[in-house]
C-alpha cells in the first residue's frame, strides 16, 4: 500500500482546437455540461478523446470523489455527450488522478500554506467474509446505494483492509481498485469517517465502506 501526495495545483485547463471532436466535445461540456456541475460546487474538464470516441473527463471540486460521481458521469455527461456528440464520442470515462511533481508540491504548500492530503492508492483484493456485515461492529456507509438496509449488507460477501495513520494534519482519500473486476472508486476524506465514528464510541478504530454490491473496505486507524 503506498501513499503519494495528490493536491490539486493551480494549472490553466486543457484546450482543444474548435474545428476537431475534441474541440466539440470540450464545447459541450462548457457549454451544456459545466454550468449544472459548478451549481453543485464541483467541475468537469476534457482531458482526452481517443480515436475509438471515449471521451476522458477529470472530475474536480465537490464532484471529486463523491458518491454520486459515478451517477453523475454516467446520466449526467454521458448521456448529454452521447446526445449531443454522437458522431464523436461512444462512452464516457472518469481520468485518474495525475502524478503531481515535487516541485510542484513545494511551490504549492510554500503558496497557499494549505495542508496537503494524501492519497492511498488500494489494491482490493477482498477475502471471503465468514458473517455479514453488521453496524454493531463499526459503522457502515455506502458508496452506491442509497438506503444501507440487512439486505444490502447480506449481499457483501468479500471485504480488503487499509490502514491511515493516526491523527492525520490533513484529509486522507483512498483511490481503490478491485483486482477481480477492475472498478475504481475514490474514498473520500477517510479519516473524518473514523474521526466520526470515534467521537460516538471512542473504542473504535474503524469504519467499513461498501464499494460495490458484493464487496466492501475496511478502513481502519493505526
Amino acid at each position: 500500500m503506498g501513499i503519494e501526495i495528490d493536491i490539486p495545483v493551480e494549472k490553466e485547463r486543457k484546450t482543444f482546437d474548435p474545428n476537431t471532436a475534441a474541440g466539440r466535445v470540450d464545447m459541450v461540456i462548457a457549454e451544456r455540461i459545466r454550468p449544472g456541475v459548478n451549481s453543485d460546487g464541483g467541475d468537469v474538464e476534457l482531458v482526452d478523446l481517443t480515436p475509438e470516441g471515449v471521451a476522458i473527463v477529470r472530475l474536480m471540486g465537490a464532484c471529486n470523489g463523491c458518491p454520486s460521481s459515478d451517477a453523475t458521469l454516467k446520466n449526467a455527461i454521458e448521456k448529454t455527450l452521447l446526445h449531443f456528440c454522437a458522431g464523436d464520442v461512444t462512452e464516457v470515462r472518469q481520468a485518474e488522478p495525475e502524478p503531481i511533481a515535487t516541485e510542484e508540491l513545494l511551490f504549492a504548500e510554500s503558496t497557499s500554506g494549505m495542508s496537503l492530503p494524501s492519497v492511498i492508492s488500494h489494491n482490493h483484493n477482498g477475502f471471503a467474509l465468514e458473517k455479514p456485515l453488521t453496524s454493531v461492529q463499526y459503522p457502515i456507509v455506502s458508496l452506491f446505494a442509497k438506503q444501507l438496509d440487512e439486505k444490502v449488507l447480506r449481499r457483501v460477501k468479500f471485504a480488503s483492509t487499509v490502514n491511515i495513520p493516526k491523527n492525520a494534519p490533513s484529509s486522507i482519500d483512498v483511490w481503490v481498485q478491485c483486482a477481480d473486476c477492475g472498478i475504481k472508486k475514490r474514498l473520500e476524506d477517510v479519516n473524518q469517517l473514523v474521526a466520526d465514528a470515534k467521537a460516538k464510541n471512542p473504542v473504535l478504530d474503524s469504519v467499513g465502506v461498501v464499494i460495490c454490491p458484493a464487496c466492501a473496505v475496511i478502513v481502519t486507524e493505526k
